[in-house]
């Protein structure tokens, strides 16, 4: 039922990048991954996955609130499931730009590999038979939104040392209302 629901979330939202691109309006950075922390403790807690959050002082992104929460939930559920005991959620400010970062300690993604992984339906061979394992569709639909709200996402990673999963935003200037693209 949880992967039926998964790949419906998932299809769901890919016909949804096809919709006009929703409003940007300033996000408070450390509420999105403290929500997602919130919303995923149970998940975790059943696999035996400390989630972990890392929050600084730092400004407001400029997104779509339920845009942002989709991504960084479709980048949490990939973690928790590939975690070996820990997820790592963290977000600052570099450039002009917001980031957030979701770090597991999982096995890690062979370098010939991470290049693909945002390529729609693409799985690696030995995730196609695990049990609940994904549609194929989730790092797809995740740059796919993150890009839609103006921003970037990459991943850096070493084979049996676990996957970091990033993407920026604008950031939102408040003190002089002005959006810094």
């Amino acid at each position: 039922i949880a992967r039926m629901a998964r790949l419906t979330d998932d299809l769901l939202a890919l016909a949804r990048l096809d919709a006009p691109a929703p409003g940007r309006e300033p996000v408070a950075v450390a509420g999105l991954l403290v929500d997602a922390a919130e919303e995923f403790a149970a998940a975790g807690a059943g696999r035996g996955v400390a989630i972990e959050v890392e929050t600084v002082a730092a400004g407001a992104g400029l997104g779509d609130r339920g845009v942002l929460d989709h991504a960084i939930a479709n980048l949490l559920d990939n973690a928790v499931r590939a975690a070996g005991s820990s997820v790592r959620l963290s977000h600052g400010e570099t450039d002009g730009s917001a980031w957030l970062a979701v770090e597991d300690d999982g096995p890690g993604i062979a370098a010939e590999h991470q290049a693909a992984i945002f390529d729609r339906f693409w799985r690696r061979d030995d995730a196609r038979g695990r049990p609940g394992g994904g549609s194929g569709l989730g790092l797809f639909i995740t740059k796919s939104l993150i890009e839609r709200q103006g921003g970037n996402i990459w991943v850096r990673s070493t084979p049996k040392a676990g996957s970091t999963f990033s993407f920026s935003l604008p950031i939102y200037q408040e003190d002089l209302r002005l959006f810094k693209l």
